[in-house]
């Protein structure tokens, strides 16, 4: 094994060690700055490695990462702040921000979102400003590793559809009914796409939550609206076109049986189609959780419709890559284990057997790949 990963993780790995020793002491622990201001933070130290081929790696952040085959990798390593401050009884501001090599090469911090709340009385709160589209739990919480059972996020390839986070505001609703919590929330805003050539008209988001007990339901519908440019800039492919993006996901418990399974879909014009379905399986044991997870992502382009060329016209500019026009299947099956140290920090460790079927460049043959990814976690917040 080469050193080239090794020499690019070091920083990263350095940070994180030196937020483990602070934290691991004394477990959690909040820091109560004052009466109206309070910081919590989150961090996941992860060594991933893969087996028989490149792999293009689901991440702590929106950014991917690349598994080049018997490398052992550190990028997904993550440590995020979470800022809260009373303003006065009814307002609040909530600033959170991450330390990643995916979202900055030299690991300087990001904004993740800011937002002010406003408590209007009967579980009845209005948000306004930057937050993560919350179509899944997954794409929402998915710097906060410890958050979930399994070593990486579950989420769709592309995300929301490549729109990450919003400028906008929710209005947020919760009721309780009996042994049920339920929990409404509308969001309105402009979406920003991981790709310069889209611009987000507007997005409106649907969703509601269902608990009793450890277990839950949410259910997500989201709308945007988007321009679409050429690569250099000089006119418009697509403007004011749509997608409709949906989500089911849920978290079922019985006894020490977990059940969590989701699926989502992003029906859009220009951009890819996207479907992502999962299921897995867990069986606590105390501080010992085993599991299973199977996940299926398709993901579905098509070929944008040539304009005749006006007379005289140069020809255009030959592509750097191949056109896509047809299906990309992702499977992944992985047997892991989580085991809780304490309170509030985790190690887990998973196998996963992840196999591509790509169908989707023009001219060119299909691509099958399998590989095999080992990975590592420590993680946890405090």
């Amino acid at each position: 094994m080469g050193t080239r990963g090794f020499r690019r993780c070091t920083p990263a790995t350095g940070l994180l060690l030196a937020m483990l020793v602070w934290a691991l002491p004394t477990g959690s622990r909040a820091v109560e700055i004052s009466d109206r201001l309070s910081l919590h933070g989150f961090y996941t130290l992860d060594a991933s490695l893969a087996d028989g081929a490149d792999v293009h790696f689901q991440t702590n952040t929106s950014e991917p990462v690349v598994l080049e085959d018997g490398e052992l990798n550190f990028d997904n390593s993550v440590v995020g702040v979470q800022v809260d401050f009373t303003l006065t009884d009814s307002l609040r501001l909530t600033a959170q921000a991450v330390s990643s090599r995916q979202t900055d090469p030299n690991h300087s911090p990001t904004l993740e979102w800011a937002y002010l709340t406003y408590d209007l009385g009967r579980d009845l709160y209005l948000r306004g400003g930057r937050f993560k589209i919350p179509l899944l739990q997954g794409t929402e919480l998915r710097s906060v590793g410890y958050s979930r059972l399994w070593a990486r996020p579950v989420v769709p390839t592309s995300g929301a559809g490549g729109f990450n986070d919003y400028d906008g505001l929710e209005v947020i609703k919760r009721w309780r009914l009996g042994d049920y919590s339920l929990r409404f929330q509308g969001a309105y805003g402009i979406a920003d796409h991981h790709r310069d050539v889209i611009d987000s008209d507007d997005v409106k988001l649907i969703s509601t939550r269902i608990e009793r007990d450890q277990s839950w339901v949410n259910l997500a519908l989201l709308h945007t609206r988007y321009d679409v440019s050429r690569a250099d800039g000089t006119s418009l492919i697509g403007e004011d076109v749509e997608a409709l993006m949906g989500s089911v996901e849920g978290e079922l418990t019985f006894g020490d049986v977990v059940v969590n399974l989701g699926y989502s879909f992003n029906d859009a014009e220009i951009i890819p189609d996207e479907n992502m379905a999962y299921l897995s399986l867990g069986y606590r044991m105390n501080r010992l959780t085993p599991y299973l997870l199977y996940q299926n992502r398709s993901m579905t382009f098509e070929a944008l419709e040539r304009q005749p060329l006006p007379p005289g016209a140069p020809p255009p500019p030959p592509r750097l890559t191949p056109e896509r026009d047809g299906k990309l299947n992702t499977r992944g099956l992985a047997v892991g284990l989580r085991y809780d140290l304490g309170a509030s920090y985790a190690i887990k460790a998973q196998i996963e057997r992840q196999s591509n079927h790509d169908e989707s460049y023009v001219g060119q043959p299909v691509i099958d790949e399998s590989a095999t990814i080992y990975t590592l976690v420590f993680e946890g917040v405090f």
